[in-house]
């Protein structure tokens, strides 16, 4: 999977996406970079390992956004539910 091209269609549909914040763009971003780092465009991630990485302190906050790329198709969110087991994160190829 090409991460640079995710990344480049990212932008250009956030672009003219009207609920995209920063918080998005910092949690997709966070996203990008350990699935480049894993060659894996499907991650199992606890919440406070994106946060971390995100810049992103409030669990909320942290949940909404993931939750609100997940509902327009950015990617595909799996919560555990569970503060023992990792969620599941993939990322897709989309098309402009």
């Amino acid at each position: 999977m090409d991460f640079s091209k995710i990344l480049i269609r990212f932008f250009l549909r956030a672009h003219y996406d009207p609920m995209i914040t920063t918080k998005h763009i910092s949690i997709f971003s966070a996203i990008l970079q350990l699935a480049t780092d894993k060659q894996s465009s499907t991650l199992h991630v606890y919440s406070y390992e994106l946060m971390e990485i995100a810049k992103v302190s409030c669990r909320k906050t942290y949940c909404k956004a993931l939750s609100d790329l997940s509902r327009s198709g950015y990617l595909h969110y799996q919560s555990s539910f569970n503060h023992n087991r990792r969620s599941s994160i993939t990322l897709h190829e989309f098309s402009q």
